[in-house]
């Protein structure tokens, strides 16, 4: 650490240092939206499920959950299907 404050770390390869002086810019957040979730076990569909889902039985504990990135800085729309 320095008396100014600037602190370097090591990292893998390189340093890394962290000014507390320079302005924070903020990144843009990637906002998603789910468009549909499935379940799995039930092969039950709710489609734009909103903010929230109600609570699911056990036996479907296997979700595929669609969803698009609306805002994204990366320019056109994203879409993503994520299975877990």
């Amino acid at each position: 650490m320095e008396s100014n404050g600037v602190v370097w770390m090591h990292s893998r390869g390189h340093l890394i240092r962290f000014d507390p002086s320079l302005p924070f810019v903020a990144q843009p957040l990637v906002r998603a939206q789910i468009t549909s979730v499935q379940q799995a076990a039930s092969n039950h569909y709710r489609f734009n499920p909103g903010t929230e889902l109600p609570p699911l039985p056990y036996s479907d504990n296997s979700l595929l959950i669609r969803f698009a990135a609306v805002a994204s800085p990366f320019g056109l729309p994203l879409s993503f299907e994520v299975i877990a």
